[in-house]
């Protein structure tokens, strides 16, 4: 059985739709983002990861963009139906079989998978710091993305994440996943 996209790009609709212009430019976990170039990085990837569940080519070759200024004003109204689309093309078993290209990165349709799921939770975390709301992530998604990111701090892919952190003993699932991606699992938007 293949990976469920759908609760992962749910939980991020509900993030990226509550956020209001005056919110663009505030901080990020992401130490080099503001929040409006987090919005675009996510709005890119969501558009390169349908792509590679297809087979198709990839939109930004050179990988997601993260630039504020590339937002158009109207980018809410066509976000849920881009994540839409990514759920459609990740429920296609085919998308998960095979090899694909997405950020100038060739890998098989699983590993994309994963990524993709990767993405979508350690970024709509990001995005949840950044706005002050809970992430609330899928148990199953988030077991894969833990599974992921452990692997991947194991084996960096230079450029996927910032090199791990160290959690609290007491950290939950999602502050150890967090952390393995380079990120404080306690940041918060005033910290430096």
């Amino acid at each position: 059985m293949t990976p469920d996209v759908a609760p992962a790009a749910r939980e991020m609709s509900r993030l990226l739709t509550s956020i209001d212009d005056d919110q663009l430019n505030g901080r990020t976990p992401c130490e080099d983002y503001r929040l409006g170039d987090l919005v675009d990085h996510i709005v890119t990837l969501v558009d390169g990861f349908t792509a590679a569940a297809a087979k198709k080519p990839d939109p930004a070759p050179e990988g997601p963009t993260a630039d504020a200024s590339r937002l158009p004003a109207d980018w809410r109204d066509g976000i849920d139906a881009s994540l839409d689309l990514l759920v459609d093309a990740w429920s296609d078993p085919e998308a998960w079989e095979g090899r694909t290209h997405v950020g100038g990165l060739a890998l098989d349709g699983r590993e994309a998978g994963v990524v993709v799921l990767g993405e979508l939770v350690v970024h709509g975390w990001d995005v949840a710091r950044a706005v002050g709301e809970t992430y609330r992530p899928d148990p199953p998604t988030l077991a894969l993305v833990t599974q992921f990111v452990t692997a991947a701090a194991a084996d960096p892919v230079p450029g996927l994440f910032a090199p791990p952190v160290s959690p609290p003993e007491d950290a939950s699932e999602l502050d150890r996943a967090v952390a393995l991606s380079g990120r404080n699992p306690g940041w918060e938007p005033g910290d430096r």
